[in-house]
């Protein structure tokens, strides 16, 4: 049986834009739950201690987690996550259905591209849909051309099958990482919908390119976001086709 290792996620603050909207819909009354081991990322060090500092953020200035910044940002004082590293929380294989004692828990779910590397794309898109109760929000990261895992995502399709299945699309966005030979270069945000199928033309060929040194022209790596609230509670996606690329 193949079980799933999720590791320790890396979230990049360029998302606040679209975690703050996701926010204004979360009961944080109720707990809250993320897909593996997520921290800050590294290349967002060198910002952090003046962002923390500057915002009076004061658990995130020690301890550089998620579970940090959602505390101090938004008062989510009630975390959880899951994974088969010892790091987490829960320890159990998100590419397994989950166990009815974590079905309708969590008032958000954030998968920041964990998803990618299941190889069951239903059960673990069941699984995030189950986790939340009646009106609990989901922040999702859908990967189009990252290649890290076992799968890449056509937004426009999962996005309505998402919808299609009951779940109540509220936002999307765009975060375009450019890299050269594994180092960050730069990165470019967009809140709101873009053109996905002409998202890599359009990244790669107009004045927000990025060019390196020698003069080369730096594809970007690409994830879009999506905002989605579970509007009642017999949601699934039942036989939906799921289409990945």
């Amino acid at each position: 049986m193949h079980q799933t290792v999720l590791g320790q996620v890396m979230l990049s603050l360029d998302i606040l834009p679209i975690l703050d909207l996701a926010m204004e819909h979360v009961d944080k009354t109720l707990p809250s739950f993320a897909l593996g081991n997520q921290v800050v990322a590294d290349r967002d060090f060198p910002a952090l201690e003046d962002f923390a500092s500057n915002n009076q953020y004061n658990r995130l200035k020690e301890d550089r987690t998620v579970s940090a910044l959602l505390e101090d940002r938004y008062g989510i004082e009630h975390y959880e996550d899951c994974d088969l590293n010892g790091k987490a929380m829960h320890c159990f294989d998100f590419g397994q259905p989950i166990e009815p004692s974590f079905v309708g828990k969590y008032s958000f779910c954030f998968n920041d591209g964990s998803t990618m590397m299941i190889l069951d794309q239903r059960v673990a898109l069941n699984n995030m849909i189950e986790l939340l109760a009646v009106n609990g929000v989901l922040l999702s990261q859908f990967t189009v051309n990252r290649h890290l895992g076992f799968y890449n995502y056509h937004p426009e399709r999962i996005l309505s099958m998402l919808s299609e299945a009951g779940l109540t699309l509220i936002a999307t966005a765009e975060l375009a990482l450019y890299y050269d030979d594994n180092e960050f270069i730069h990165s470019v945000f967009t809140l709101g919908k873009t053109p996905y199928w002409e998202m890599e033309r359009q990244h790669t060929y107009t004045p927000e390119a990025v060019l390196n040194n020698n003069g080369k022209l730096l594809t970007p790596h690409i994830g879009v976001w999506a905002v989605l609230k579970k509007s009642r509670g017999d949601i699934t996606l039942g036989s939906h086709k799921l289409i990945t690329r």
